[in-house]
């Protein structure tokens, strides 16, 4: 699902709009996702740790991603959903939790 609005973020995790499709080569697959209300989808993206394997189901193929690291930015810092010259996923939420 594509959109990071406030309203489409309450439906459940979604992609960036400029986000790559895990079937797109060297893409960076971004998705946000809400902490601490409508769902909490990710409210325990903190506990992953390096070499944690994630995987992604898209249009019925599983794709596999390890954990490289786990980082607090600034809010208006997008440089992390940028291309990254390889395969990667990111994963974003808010912080603090309140």
């Amino acid at each position: 699902m594509n959109g990071t609005t406030q309203e489409a973020l309450k439906f459940g995790p979604r992609l960036y709009e400029m986000s790559a499709l895990p079937d797109e080569k060297n893409g960076n697959v971004s998705i946000a996702g809400h902490l601490n209300t409508y769902g909490k989808w990710f409210r325990h993206l903190d506990r992953l740790k390096k070499y944690d394997e994630i995987i992604l189901q898209f249009n019925g193929y599983n794709y596999f991603y390890k954990v490289e690291k786990v980082f607090t930015i600034e809010k208006n810092d997008w440089s992390v959903i940028d291309p990254a010259g390889y395969t990667a996923l990111t994963l974003t939420t808010c912080h603090p939790i309140y």
